[in-house]
């Protein structure tokens, strides 16, 4: 199984979740405040089934609260709304707290019928496959499942039994090759086939703890055993050097950031192996992109380019807006959120680092341990390089961890690396 790692939309297998909340039942009662009239009105729907949403919103406080402010203005409380419908749904199904895709799609629906300026696409687009690959499910409703099971799943409220037990429910060949793969690296050819067909399974493991999932299933140990420890070993070598290049360009946003702590780099090998990471982006780039004819383009600036690496933030406060500004971004040019490094505090004096997939945040010991799982996660969730760093990733791949399969070719990677290569070791 190759990975594919061109510098195409990326994605993350399908259905991360098996998922199984119900929506509000068709023959749901209306509210005594709600009349079938009034939510037609509304909606200028007529079906019962479609004013489903209505009907559950016009039956809370906060839900006709809602309403009332999108009547007035037009506008909706998004975040107040999906935080009611997810918490609403996972209560109804206390044993599994899922919800099937079908679902999702229909409360997608129902928010647009309720909500005519809303579009569907901001809150749910299903997994699907095409000629460029494989895309996971996004949205707004899935990122709050997700954010909701992760909060249930680390008070404990969601147990790893309920979890796993997923896994037991499955066909029992599949099962069979789960419990396999925990046991055994060899012979590859049949680790590669049963890898490929418990997908479903092993995404069971993932939705409890990425830790547990890395250690029960270490796929990048079994694919790239000599090259595990690659990027903690060398990263501090490889630094100094990525410096010295840099000390050579003439690039502003480059400059700005080797002169705002030039003097600290000198004695702080943490803020320079840091630094080395930061302005990877900076020295390779952005990557020339094509569109489709009447395809919507942005112009991608180097910080962008920065940001879906490695994000640096002063406090934890700002990653929330951060991650809203991501969702609303690649809902709107059809890009597909991938994992991504996050690092909290003054560069001299990092607080927490951590790895995002999804809407979960794992803390790392360190930014190099960060960078790690993260570059490792693309193999054990078997997806590709995000959209706008490819090439970042991709340096990594071939001149940290010196993986011996074929990648896609970026001029700026091999320039660096020929400049790298070029310096004496004293250098």
């Amino acid at each position: 199984m190759e990975r594919n790692d061109s510098p195409h939309i990326d994605s993350v297998q399908p259905d991360v979740f098996p998922i199984k909340i119900p929506i509000i039942p068709e023959n749901v009662e209306p509210s005594p405040h709600t009349s079938t009239a009034s939510c037609n009105s509304f909606t200028s729907v007529s079906s019962t089934n479609k004013c489903s949403l209505l009907v559950f919103l016009e039956k809370s406080l906060l839900g006709r609260l809602i309403l009332t402010i999108y009547k007035q203005t037009k506008t909706v409380d998004r975040h107040k709304l999906i935080s009611l419908i997810m918490w609403n749904e996972i209560e109804k199904d206390l044993i599994n707290y899922k919800v099937t895709a079908v679902q999702f799609n229909q409360l997608a629906e129902d928010i647009v019928i309720v909500f005519p300026s809303e579009s569907k696409d901001l809150y749910y687009i299903p997994a699907f496959s095409d000629e460029s690959g494989t895309f996971c499910a996004k949205g707004m409703l899935y990122s709050k499942y997700l954010s909701v099971r992760r909060v249930l799943i680390e008070h404990k409220i969601i147990k790893k039994s309920n979890v796993t037990s997923t896994v037991t429910a499955s066909n029992s060949n599949a099962v069979a090759s789960v419990e396999w793969l925990k046991e055994h690296y060899e012979p590859k050819s049949d680790v590669l086939t049963k890898w490929s067909e418990t997908v479903l399974q092993r995404e069971s493991y993932r939705a409890a703890d990425i830790d547990d999932y890395f250690e029960t299933f270490k796929y990048f140990e079994f694919l790239f055993p000599q090259s595990k420890d690659s990027f903690l070993n060398s990263w501090p070598s490889i630094a100094p050097k990525i410096i010295s290049v840099a000390n050579e360009s003439t690039d502003k946003d480059i400059k700005k950031l080797l002169n705002d702590y030039q003097e600290a780099i000198n004695g702080n090998h943490e803020l320079r192996e840091i630094i080395a990471l930061l302005l990877l982006p900076l020295l390779l780039g952005v990557l020339p992109r094509k569109t489709k004819k009447n395809e919507k383009r942005k112009v991608i600036q180097k910080t962008d380019v920065q940001n879906f690496f490695l994000l640096h933030i002063k406090t934890i406060d700002e990653l929330k807006p951060y991650q809203e500004q991501l969702l609303k971004l690649c809902v709107e040019y059809k890009w597909t959120i991938q994992p991504y490094v996050v690092i909290c505090g003054d560069l001299e004096d990092i607080v927490n680092s951590y790895v995002l997939i999804n809407e979960y945040k794992y803390s790392c010991s360190s930014v190099l341990e960060a960078v790690d799982i993260c570059f490792k996660s693309f193999f054990a969730l078997d997806a590709s390089y995000p959209v706008l760093c490819p090439h970042v990733w991709t340096f990594l791949d071939k001149y940290v961890y010196k993986l011996p399969k074929k990648c896609t070719n970026y001029s700026s990677v091999s320039r660096l690396m020929i400049d790298l290569d070029n310096l004496s070791d004293d250098d």
